[in-house]
């Protein structure tokens, strides 16, 4: 800054689009298991750039890309990873689109819930702290949904633990 001026330092906060599912990674997997297509694939056979690709957020917010963008996108990277998939084996455009749409949803879900979470945050009361836990409890529930939806029942299931997990401690803060 300027000399003698006053230091200014912010932070902003988002939401974590690897945890929640919403890089074109998580895209893609839900798309090819969404549609009963094999989705495996050893990425750390894939070039660089094609890793750091699908890491990409998809676009939502004020990203905004259109449903039918994502999906080409989508499509594009499934041939660039696996250029030798059979074109039987590829998902259709329209149950493409229909996952973004299903993933557009989890991502206004995981917001509302993180804006309840973060609204007015007192870590030092029982009340802030059973806020956070019912937060991320919230969270494991959509992504368990998410899960349902798109992934496995395995992915499904490890989310339910986690709520397990978090019913048990709002139990401890019900007992204080």
């Amino acid at each position: 800054g300027e000399e003698g001026g006053e230091v200014s330092t912010h932070l902003t906060l988002g939401v974590d689009t690897v945890v929640w599912g919403l890089t074109y990674a998580h895209l893609r997997w839900g798309v090819l298991s969404y549609c009963g297509l094999d989705f495996k694939v050893d990425m750390t056979k894939v070039p660089d750039e094609v890793y750091w690709r699908t890491m990409r957020a998809i676009p939502f917010g004020f990203l905004e890309g259109t449903d039918e963008n994502i999906a080409d996108e989508v499509l594009d990277l499934i041939k660039v990873i696996e250029p030798k998939r059979r074109k039987k084996d590829m998902p259709s455009r329209k149950n493409v689109i229909k996952v973004v749409g299903i993933f557009r949803s989890h991502k206004e879900s995981i917001i509302n819930v993180q804006r309840e979470m973060y609204s007015n945050p007192d870590p030092n009361s029982v009340e802030g702290m059973t806020r956070a836990v019912k937060g991320t409890r919230e969270l494991d529930v959509l992504m368990s949904k998410l899960g349902a939806s798109v992934f496995s029942d395995e992915f499904r299931k490890a989310h339910l633990k986690k709520v397990e997990t978090a019913d048990a401690k709002l139990k401890t803060f019900n007992n204080v």
